[in-house]
């Protein structure tokens, strides 16, 4: 059993640009690539996702659950991805990945929800954003 990341509703819309589009529960590796300049809350959102594994698609909120996988599974699955970069994947390439990816996830409690922030993985503390407030 390893910790995994998984992507997860709760704390979506705390954050003005939050945004998910992966299925709930979908293992979440952190991004192979992402915009050399700017910041978690540009448009873009690179800075501050996780991509789906199976979609390729990312998530801004996400938790960590053990699952019983490996990081050699995990390593083939991501070689495995069709995706539009997909050819230029070695498998070295996608075993560090993959390993950086554990690694973060190592750190952190199971059953917390989490953000990104650009190199920061940080618990999303529940706030309420001013157009909540009546």
């Amino acid at each position: 059993m390893i910790k995994v990341f998984i992507s997860t509703q709760a704390g979506q819309g705390s954050r003005a640009h939050d945004f998910c589009w992966v299925k709930p529960g979908e293992i979440l590796m952190l991004p192979m690539g992402e915009c050399s300049a700017g910041k978690p809350d540009d448009r873009c959102g690179c800075k501050r996702s996780l991509d789906g594994l199976e979609s390729g698609k990312g998530t801004t909120t996400f938790e960590v659950v053990l699952m019983d996988t490996s990081e050699e599974e995990l390593t083939q699955r991501v070689v495995a991805r069709p995706s539009s970069i997909a050819p230029f994947i070695s498998f070295n390439l996608a075993a560090r990945h993959v390993r950086d990816s554990l690694r973060v996830a190592a750190q952190l409690d199971i059953g917390k929800v989490y953000e990104r922030r650009g190199l920061r993985v940080l618990e999303r503390v529940p706030t309420m954003r001013l157009a909540d407030v009546s």
